[in-house]
């Protein structure tokens, strides 16, 4: 790390690449990977980005590298005045999704700027929910880093999960075949692996719905309860949860991803014998270790669960971020 902040205070590189456009996910031949995503996907790598100012880490699958954790093995961290920048080739977009690491414990801010030098959105990153730490011990198959790691930092033990994502949605579209950036507004060195965009879906209330907008979160399930069978449309922004949701016969109605998130709060949670429908919205919660490790760290550890527990049900234009893997 010392390495990487020497590099950053002394050097800059502002590269012009063979191309620039999006990240070509077709590439691995038809009917392979995830190649109708909603998304387009910009890389942090030479190549691949019009330019940027701020220290390139090259390949590497040497698991003490942060790159490694990064898609294709490489992406590039910015500091103070640094940036990454792309073409738009891709069509307008207005939602956009960072996948990032920050230094452990350390906060930073970063912006989505147009070609005019308008600042579109910001994004406030942290290590909330990146940064395992695994004892180092010999791998076997009942003594596995990925059971015994925790989110509680230890320096003398090896670190992983280094990266995390967030998203924003902009004020406004980043049209085609414009130049926008991800730059530097304040805090820790940021290390960028890649940057989606796309056009935000948003769903309106429909004739027929009920309409749930109220601020007190642990009336939801009560709200559910009260109208089964029928569509409940999710009209806010932000929802925390505490505890399990049980939809029942009932259809949970967001705004869209980038417009409603339920955010659980505590243990238990998720959805719960769910045989309903959840569409449109973001789900997360507090969860920061990515496995339930009891024997690894200060006072036990207790997860949040699945999000999805004894799942019938139908999903659909949902994105689950920080739930307990497996």
């Amino acid at each position: 790390m010392k390495k990487l902040l020497l590099s950053l205070a002394t050097a800059t590189a502002i590269v012009s690449p063979v191309y620039a456009q999006h990240y070509d996910m077709t590439q691995w031949g038809a009917g392979r990977g995830y190649t109708e995503a909603p998304y387009f996907r910009y890389e942090a790598e030479p190549g691949h980005c019009q330019s940027y100012s701020g220290v390139y880490l090259p390949q590497s699958d040497v698991q003490t590298d942060l790159q490694s954790e990064a898609s294709n093995q490489q992406a590039i961290t910015i500091g103070s005045g640094g940036y990454v920048e792309w073409k738009n080739d891709s069509g307008a977009a207005d939602g956009v999704t960072l996948r990032f690491s920050v230094p452990w414990g350390q906060t930073a801010r970063v912006g989505v700027y147009g070609a005019d030098g308008q600042l579109l959105g910001t994004m406030d990153l942290n290590t909330d929910h990146s940064w395992e730490f695994c004892n180092k011990i010999q791998g076997s198959r009942s003594y596995k880093p990925e059971i015994y790691s925790i989110h509680v930092y230890n320096p003398d033990e090896f670190v992983r999960m280094r990266f995390d994502e967030t998203h924003t949605l902009l004020s406004r579209e980043i049209r085609r075949d414009e130049t926008f950036r991800i730059a530097h507004i304040s805090g820790a060195q940021v290390t960028v692996d890649f940057l989606e965009i796309e056009k935000a879906h948003k769903v309106e209330f429909q004739e027929g719905w009920v309409r749930w907008n109220q601020q007190i979160e642990s009336d939801l399930q009560s709200f559910i309860d009260s109208h089964q069978g029928q569509t409940i449309y999710i009209d806010q922004e932000y929802v925390g949860v505490w505890g399990k949701l049980s939809p029942g016969s009932c259809i949970l109605q967001g705004r869209g991803i980038f417009y409603t998130e339920l955010h659980w709060e505590q243990d238990g949670a998720g959805f719960n014998g769910f045989s309903g429908q959840v569409k449109d919205m973001a789900l997360t919660s507090y969860q920061n270790q990515r496995y339930d490790s009891p024997d690894h760290g200060p006072n036990g550890y207790g997860s949040p669960g699945k999000c999805f527990n004894g799942s019938a049900g139908y999903v659909e234009n949902v994105l689950v971020e920080h739930f307990e893997c497996g």
